[in-house]
């Protein structure tokens, strides 16, 4: 099942995104799980459709083991989602001209090399890597859509 956090994987429209937690008060849970979405909205630019819960039942293939200090009446509970949209800064820039899967391929690899870059900042949302993305250049952009950047854009990070 997939899950939000740091995974990264290439997303489509249409796909559902997945965040789960050990639950004894849904309510609570569910605004967590609600959290969860907002800040992958924030960091990777997806905008979902409404989040619908389950709980599913301990015995079931998708459930993990309970971590340690799970009460014995806790749920398994899943939020899912569809992406139905991407993040999308306006005006004129770059970062609205390209297609949609080379956009988060940008925005992954510039939070990737970020990281690498700047291992005690905490990671860009997708305004601030559609910003430097934007900075780069058509150059750049086209030089990492085909392969070829890498080692430039980890220079311009380095840099600042």
């Amino acid at each position: 099942m997939p899950s939000s956090g740091d995974e990264k994987q290439i997303h489509s429209l249409g796909d559902l995104h997945y965040s789960a937690e050990w639950s004894v008060d849904r309510k609570k849970s569910e605004a967590g799980i609600a959290e969860s979405f907002e800040t992958d909205k924030e960091t990777n630019g997806l905008i979902f459709g409404p989040i619908k819960y389950e709980v599913l039942p301990r015995d079931h293939d998708k459930v993990p083991e309970p971590y340690l200090g799970v009460p014995d009446n806790a749920k398994f509970l899943v939020g899912a989602a569809k992406i139905v949209a991407f993040v999308q800064e306006g005006g004129d820039s770059i970062t609205n001209d390209i297609d949609k899967k080379d956009l988060i391929k940008l925005r992954e690899l510039t939070q990737k090399i970020w990281r690498k870059t700047n291992p005690k900042e905490r990671i860009l949302k997708t305004k601030e890597l559609d910003k430097v993305i934007n900075e780069w250049g058509e150059k750049v952009v086209h030089d990492e859509v085909t392969g070829e950047s890498q080692l430039v854009i980890e220079r311009m990070l380095a840099k600042g």
